[in-house]
Formats: C-alpha cells, structure tokens, sequence
C-alpha cells in the first residue's frame, strides 16, 4: 500500500506540486485577511464624549469634550447638534489621546435640562466611516459620557 502511494507521488510530483501550491495559496490568503482585519481594529479611533456645564467669566455654559482614546488617529471628525442649535462642528483630526472643547451653548436655554441630539461621522485611517445619532436628556448637573463600544457595533452612551 504504501509503496503503491509513494509511486504514484514519483509518477505525478508535478500535480502533487500543483495542488500543494493551490492549498498553501488559499490558507496564505485567509491568513492576510485576518491579520488585515486585526490591523485596522488595532489602530482603530474610539471617541470619548463628555457633556459638561462650566462656569466662565460670561455665564454658565454647555461645553462638548471630544477625546479620541482610541490607538489611531480619527480623521474627518464632524459633529452636528442637531437639536436646539443645529450648528455644525467640524475637527479635522483627532490625535490619540487629544481632546477638544466645543461650546455649545449658555446652560440658562436649557432651563435646567438637555434635551438635545448629537450627529457625529468620522474615518478611520484605512477610510472606514462610522455615523452615528445620540440623542442626549439629562439635568445640568449631571455629565454625560458617550463611549465607542470596542465591538464595532456603533457608538453606545454610558450615563
């Protein structure tokens, strides 16, 4: 039996070959796949958002904290606050670990609660674009942390 294995192999080697090279090409692929999808989960930007009330020399007002704790850098990063003000904010690009402050408004307009929506779209190094709309309610008093969940699901809130 097993000489009559080893024969065939001498009479076919270049079709053993062939089909050697055909399956080692296929599991080559699947491996640059995954460590393609690792790779850009790796770099990947996670946004951290803080809703926060600051007193300032002109009043109370509602300030945005847009920090990027993700490993990679966010690109393209556009905030919309759809409601009550409906301005758009954009940051060109988020280093890893910088934040940014947006004002958004005197807190006296809110009548001691928020009641407002935040757009927010941005890229990934690779061009991968993430959307997603939060619709924010809270007392003044209270802050309000939005996080990127690390599945890749879409951003989710923490209250």
């Amino acid at each position: 039996m097993l000489y009559e294995i080893v024969s065939w192999m001498n009479i076919n080697g270049s079709a053993v070959t062939a089909i050697a090279t055909v399956v080692l090409a296929i599991i080559t692929g699947f491996y640059l796949m995954e460590t393609r999808k690792q790779n850009s989960i790796a770099v990947r930007p996670y946004l951290q958002l803080e809703l926060m009330p600051e007193t300032t020399k002109e009043g109370r007002f509602l300030f945005l904290y847009v920090k990027n704790i993700g490993r990679g850098p966010l690109v393209g990063l556009m905030i919309k606050v759809l409601e009550p003000h409906g301005e758009f904010s954009k940051i060109i690009l988020l280093a890893v670990g910088e934040q940014k402050r947006i004002q958004l408004d005197k807190e006296e307009k809110y009548q001691k609660r928020i009641e407002i929506i935040i757009n927010i779209k941005y890229d990934d190094i690779y061009g991968k674009k993430y959307q997603d709309d939060f619709p924010l309610e809270t007392h003044i008093s209270d802050a309000i942390k939005i996080y990127r969940e690390k599945d890749g699901k879409g951003l989710t809130k923490d209250e």
